[in-house]
């Protein structure tokens, strides 16, 4: 949708932007028509979220336990909820190299 957006910015049709959009991004004009009509309502780009990856780590199975009651708890998955405490834990990351 983001890529739908920016071509919207030139002054093409709809149908036009649609048709690029499908050949650059190797998908549907169908689909390509879907994302220009959301893009054209929303205006706004939408966040792409981070690619994730596995990380396993050796833990107490007390701590393990602990950690899946306290995230059943509180409604979230588990890798969730340990995202979110680390990111608390560990201080910022400095944009200034």
């Amino acid at each position: 949708m983001n890529k739908a957006l920016q071509l919207l910015r030139e002054p093409l049709p709809a149908l036009v932007v649609a048709r690029r959009l499908a050949r650059s991004q190797g998908i549907s004009e169908r689909q390509a028509r879907r994302y220009v009509l959301l893009a054209q309502s929303s205006g706004k780009p939408v966040v792409v979220p981070e690619s994730k990856a596995v990380f396993t780590v050796k833990l107490p199975q007390s701590l393990i336990g602990r950690v899946r009651r306290t995230a059943r708890r509180g409604g979230a998955q588990i890798g969730a909820w340990v995202g979110d405490a680390l990111q608390r834990a560990l201080p910022a990351e400095s944009t200034h190299g």
